[in-house]
């Protein structure tokens, strides 16, 4: 490797070319020959030439002379190698290996030109009389010293391969400790990131908070000093009206906010010099709908230009026409004019608010049996100062009998409702007390089981098995009808929502949530649109399944949870679930909630469960 290229690279890294471990060189151990003709007889005449040197010095004359015949005349081709200075076995002549008859066939050769081995009792009077043969002892030591070779060159390898896997686990540690080292980096200034975005999302919301507040309530005194202003001048111009009129000397008048829900005050102007000793009111309902049957007529004598008339249907539409008395007779009628009833003050649904640390939804009865123009929501604070409460909010203009509206986490709310027609508002709805401490909903009676009942505080759940067959059971059209199961109302808020279940460990039970169209001839759990934990409790053990579509995770609770807080996180789509008295995490289902979800309970057997809500998200659950 180039060393420039190594003082480039970054500290503690070193990466390595792989072309030094898998050369043709290092991989090639042996060759596809185990040895050739040549190197034999090399390696033949080196060992010749020793073993004639050895016997020259070591044995008697006639011991020499025997191994100088079957060496082949070894003794002159040494001397001749000796004066020439180099010697190649390819010139010693064929004769020499088979010049001495009854030497060399007592013992085993080996042929070159044919490499195959020659018994003794095979050489002479064979096919390679003529070919060029050595020793078999001679070819079995030179195998032993090729694979010698071979072996150490094997060695040399093994050794080359564990060299090269500790430099590739040097390489591998290093990157893990540098991803390590990244991996808390990123962290660190991605929660960095994270805190200074909310801090700042904080701080503007709070401001727009503030300043929408701000815009609210002036908006609302204007539109309140526009609408006294707009029957001011309808007033005026009617009365202008009347003037010009000579042919009636009573003009009815009509007063702004003079109705009630049962009463009207009506007023009327004389233009006349004559002596009026009296009037006479009359006064009859209006009918929207194509009814010929006509209303009946009322009288009333009245002294003075003014009356209120009473025992009046709320919501209603009134003519009035008045009529001047002397003793002369009776004047003529004058114009009639309509008067409207205040509506009745709506009926609000205690038992269906929903709510959480950041909005409710409130719904309410109307209580007329004509329908009203609007609603106004007045939102009061409840405060430890002397007034008590204090209205913060005035919603208006609401059609229907039901609204969403935002609140501040942690408070004490006070909220009442008025129905506004032509008529004039309402009085105040009984009001209602809402806490924006946690997530509040209700159970939907209607897709209980019958076997379920919801005791009067609206959050106890309790099972009763019957033996009544299924056929006699009342079944609502939207109620489940397989399992002994119930659903809440919709949680319409996005955001972040907790509730807990107090359960019995020996209770079979599943709780979780579920989208409202889940079918109800199954169980809960065992579709796409529900997820649930099961408890079931088997011999020897309790069993705790995680459901949805039925497939469940393989899980072990060793400790059986008596309060389970369940966390849903519309904007992460998680379902969690926790043991409350050990602060333990169980399980968390990851999904994406394409809709509202609604709690879901189930039974499989007769017991209890207690429902809480309205409580805050515990620190533990938030880590």
């Amino acid at each position: 490797m180039d060393p420039q290229s190594k003082n480039n690279e970054p500290e503690g890294l070193r990466f390595y070319h792989l072309d030094l471990y898998d050369s043709n060189e290092d991989l090639e151990l042996f060759s596809e020959e185990p040895f050739q003709r040549r190197d034999l007889a090399l390696q033949e005449k080196r060992k010749t030439s020793a073993k004639d040197l050895a016997k020259s010095y070591h044995r008697d004359k006639d011991k020499e002379t025997t191994f100088e015949q079957l060496a082949g005349t070894a003794p002159s081709s040494e001397g001749t190698a000796a004066e020439s200075g180099s010697s190649s076995t390819t010139d010693i002549p064929k004769d020499h290996h088979q010049s001495i008859p009854g030497t060399d066939k007592d013992i085993d050769t080996y042929c070159i030109t044919c490499c195959v081995p020659i018994r003794a009792l095979d050489q002479w009077g064979s096919e390679h009389e003529e070919h060029e043969v050595i020793p078999l002892i001679s070819v079995v030591e030179i195998a032993k010293d090729e694979l010698h070779k071979n072996v150490c060159r094997f060695e040399d390898q093994i050794a080359h391969l564990e060299n090269f896997s500790s430099h590739l686990e040097e390489i591998f540690i290093t990157v893990e400790e540098n991803f390590a080292k990244q991996e808390q980096n990123f962290e660190r200034q991605y929660n960095n990131v994270l805190q200074t975005l909310e801090q700042k999302y904080e701080e503007n919301m709070q401001a727009l908070g503030e300043e929408k507040k701000e815009k609210l309530e002036a908006l609302y005194e204007q539109l309140v000093s526009c609408g006294e202003n707009l029957d001011d001048c309808k007033d005026l111009m009617e009365t202008i009206e009347g003037l010009g009129q000579g042919d009636n000397s009573v003009d009815v008048v009509k007063e702004p906010n003079s109705a009630t829900g049962t009463s009207v005050r009506v007023c009327w102007s004389f233009f006349s010099e004559d002596i009026v000793e009296g009037y006479q009111l009359y006064y009859k309902r209006v009918r929207n709908d194509t009814s010929k049957e006509e209303e009946t007529e009322f009288m009333l004598n009245v002294k003075e230009t003014y009356s209120t008339v009473i025992n009046l249907a709320p919501n209603a539409q009134y003519e009035f026409w008045v009529r001047a008395l002397n003793r002369a007779g009776i004047g003529p009628a004058s114009e009639r004019a309509v008067y409207m009833t205040a509506p009745l003050p709506p009926v609000i649904k205690s038992k269906k608010i929903q709510s959480c640390e950041h909005a409710a939804l409130v719904c309410w009865e109307s209580g007329n049996t004509n329908p009203v123009d609007s609603y106004t929501v007045e939102l009061s604070q409840l405060t430890e100062g002397e007034d008590g409460n204090v209205i913060t909010e005035s919603i208006v203009g609401i059609p229907n009998c039901e609204t969403l509206i935002q609140l501040e986490p942690r408070q004490n709310y006070l909220l009442s409702v008025k129905a506004m027609n032509m008529g004039g508002s309402s009085e105040r709805s009984k009001p209602v007390c809402i806490l924006s401490t946690g997530t509040s909903f209700t159970l939907n009676e209607e897709t209980a089981h019958p076997a379920l009942s919801v005791l009067d505080d609206g959050f106890t759940i309790v099972c009763r098995k019957t033996e009544s067959p299924k056929n006699k059971l009342s079944f609502h059209e939207n109620s489940f009808t397989r399992s002994f199961a119930i659903l809440g109302d919709p949680i319409p808020f996005q955001g972040k929502h907790y509730w807990e279940v107090n359960v019995d460990e020996n209770l079979e039970y599943h709780v979780g949530v579920a989208f409202d169209n889940v079918p109800r001839d199954s169980y809960l759990g065992s579709s796409h649109s529900s997820w649930c934990m099961r408890h079931s409790a088997t011999v020897p053990r309790h069993t705790y399944e995680f459901l949805n579509n039925g497939v469940s995770p393989e899980i072990r609770i060793t400790v059986p949870p008596r309060r389970i807080g369940l966390l849903l996180d519309y904007s992460q789509g998680t379902l969690s679930f926790f043991n409350t008295d050990l602060a333990q995490h169980l399980y968390t289902f990851h999904t994406c909630f394409r809709d509202s979800v609604c709690p879901c309970f189930a039974l499989e057997d007769a017991g209890t469960l207690r429902i809480q809500t309205g409580i805050p998200i515990p620190s533990y659950v938030m880590t």
